[in-house]
């Protein structure tokens, strides 16, 4: 036989069907994807990436129900083409004293890309097919503009959550701003609104790590870090 090479669409398959054979047996699966702090946006990973990380969270950034302690959330994304984005996430919730893993599937596609004078369009929805506290779905708009030292980009969604009883306030509008130095645009400042109060953020990239600030309702502190691969 001559040889053979597989191709970007082939390697995706076989990198998706490692992470979920053996989640697909699971009773539950949880994900996250590419997005400000706690609100959806338009943008998406750089095609021809992963991203594999962990967030260390507190505990009202995840629906109530979930833990009295801070949870952690490691994950895994994969961005094939400039359209899609999925991601899986494991989250490690306290219940009564025992740690155990919650699962979910998130998937992320952009029907409209950002114009000239439109803004970048994207329907989307986490632990898609399970029946988790987070499970929601959610559309996007995104508009960047190169002005005053940077760009700035203006992000709106509408998003339902379907355990109304433990996420209920973050359903409806919700929106914020993001900032990137022209100097370093590897910096990203966030301020956003989530439906109930205002977070405000900060990541950076350096080579291939990525590290996040998040403080939420402006007190409370959640981080992050995580490995981002280009060009695979």
């Amino acid at each position: 036989m001559g040889d053979y090479t597989m191709n970007r669409l082939e390697k995706y398959m076989a990198i998706l069907a490692f992470i979920l054979l053996p989640v697909l047996g699971k009773a539950q699966v949880y994900t996250g994807v590419e997005g400000l702090l706690q609100v959806p946006s338009a943008e998406l990973s750089q095609d021809g990436s992963m991203r594999i990380g962990a967030h260390y969270l507190n505990t009202d950034f995840v629906p109530n129900g979930y833990s009295k302690d801070c949870p952690t959330a490691f994950y895994i994304s994969l961005t094939p083409y400039k359209w899609v984005e999925a991601s899986y996430m494991v989250l490690m919730w306290n219940n009564e004293g025992t740690y155990l893993p919650d699962r979910s599937l998130s998937v992320k596609l952009k029907p409209l890309k950002e114009g000239k004078w439109r803004p970048a369009l994207v329907v989307g929805g986490f632990d898609i097919w399970g029946t988790s506290l987070n499970k929601n779905f959610y559309a996007a708009a995104t508009k960047h503009f190169d002005v005053f030292g940077g760009e700035w980009g203006v992000n709106i969604a509408y998003r339902h959550y379907f355990k109304e009883a433990s996420a209920e306030k973050w359903n409806g509008l919700v929106g914020g701003l993001t900032f990137r130095p022209r100097f370093y645009r590897d910096l990203r400042a966030t301020i956003e609104y989530d439906g109930c109060e205002f977070n405000i953020g900060l990541d950076a990239k350096y080579k291939i790590f990525r590290v996040q600030l998040i403080l939420q309702d402006w007190d409370r502190v959640s981080v992050g870090l995580c490995l981002e691969l280009n060009d695979l």
